[in-house]
């Protein structure tokens, strides 16, 4: 159901018109036929005729709700604005300490980079895609921040799993050097090659406009040299890390070579949010003396994981960055962080005691759960 100001606009409603309207319609005109016509016309044309009226009906509603589309996004905003407003009373200290965390890291990125990065990546490769990478997993700690501000802790979390592997990866690069780093970086062309090949292969379903010829052959000439190169290992998905890591290999056994297994229980937690299985759909469920329902938006609980997660994950692809040169304040500007980092935990913790403190004296005022600010329903 779409509101606009007090007035809903209930899909279901049309549709029950629309048959009354049809079926109406139709009664009139078998009135004139006889019972054979009426049998010919179910078997032949009631079919046809049911679905270009519906296609006309649609095409009215569409158009009808796009004529209105900003009253009703201007609803939902204010909504969300209202529930973000009620999140901030639990958790504001903890967002507020993590965006200050986030900004520590990035001055103590930025003033080690002015000092020490090279005018020409190529010299150091290895300093260049680190500084890369810590820039992509700066980007990745404020979209969490973001997502618990507004009520998506899993969503939240799903943005620390990626920002866990840049860490990993970023630190397996550090440890094994420029060699390492040219195996990465060229393996983009693997990466390449198999995208090309999947859209290529379903692009007539998709409706997307074929790769010139020439591009097709210079991208699988470029894999097919990766390939010579490294041997038939590179091209998997983790072949990059093929020559450091025997037997099978993937992500964990990199994470484990780094020592950051540790959170592979959160990181596959995490893994749940991403992805369509039974543990993440059924934990998307909240109790209610109706019976399951299903969470579709926002949510007061949950942010305590993911704040401490981003921040762990961010403090240490920024301390290995910061351990690459030599220089007198880095251990100074290290023990701060690291400081700064379990102050933001700790915080996090707090908020979370009185979030749930919170939800449970509001579900007070309610009989059925499910109508608690724990979700926003659509």
């Amino acid at each position: 159901m779409l509101k606009s100001g007090n007035d809903d606009f209930d899909l279901d409603e049309h549709f029950v018109e629309f048959i009354q309207r049809f079926v109406g319609d139709g009664t009139e005109r078998m009135q004139a036929r006889s019972p054979a016509e009426i049998d010919d016309y179910l078997e032949n044309e009631f079919q046809s005729e049911l679905e270009k009226a519906i296609y006309s009906q649609a095409d009215g509603i569409a158009a009808d709700i796009v004529d209105n589309a900003t009253e009703y996004a201007t609803a939902r905003q204010k909504q969300q604005l209202e529930y973000e407003s009620f999140v901030a009373e639990s958790w504001e200290p903890a967002f507020t300490l993590l965006r200050v965390f986030i900004i520590a890291t990035i001055e103590a990125a930025n003033d080690f980079i002015v000092r020490h990065r090279t005018r020409d990546n190529a010299q150091d490769p290895v300093l260049g895609t680190v500084i890369d990478l810590h820039g992509r997993a700066i980007r990745l700690a404020n979209e969490a921040a973001l997502l618990m501000r507004s009520g998506y802790a899993e969503a939240a979390l799903a943005r620390w799993r990626v920002l866990h592997e840049v860490t990993v990866i970023s630190m397996f690069l550090k440890k094994y050097g420029p060699e390492m780093v040219e195996r990465y970086l060229d393996h983009e062309a693997v990466e390449a090659w198999h995208a090309m090949e999947e859209l290529q292969a379903r692009v007539d379903r998709v409706g997307c406009k074929r790769f010139d010829p020439q591009e097709v052959d210079d991208t699988r000439t470029a894999y097919e040299l990766m390939v010579q190169k490294y041997g038939k290992s590179f091209k998997s998905q983790y072949g990059w890390a093929a020559s450091i890591i025997d037997g099978r290999f993937g992500f964990r056994q990199i994470e484990e070579d780094v020592a950051l297994d540790h959170l592979r229980p959160w990181y596959r937690y995490a893994s749940h949010q991403m992805h369509g299985n039974p543990k993440g759909m059924l934990g998307h469920r909240v109790q209610s003396e109706q019976g399951n329902a299903v969470l579709v938006g926002p949510n007061i609980t949950g942010m305590a994981d993911p704040g401490a997660l981003v921040s762990i994950s961010l403090l240490c692809v920024t301390c290995q960055l910061l351990s690459m040169r030599d220089d007198t304040s880095r251990a100074f500007v290290m023990a701060t962080l690291k400081k700064l980092r379990d102050l933001v935990e700790e915080e996090f913790n707090a908020c979370q005691q009185n979030a749930d403190s919170a939800v449970r004296a509001y579900e007070q005022s309610f009989a059925d759960p499910a109508t608690s600010p724990r979700q926003l329903k659509s």
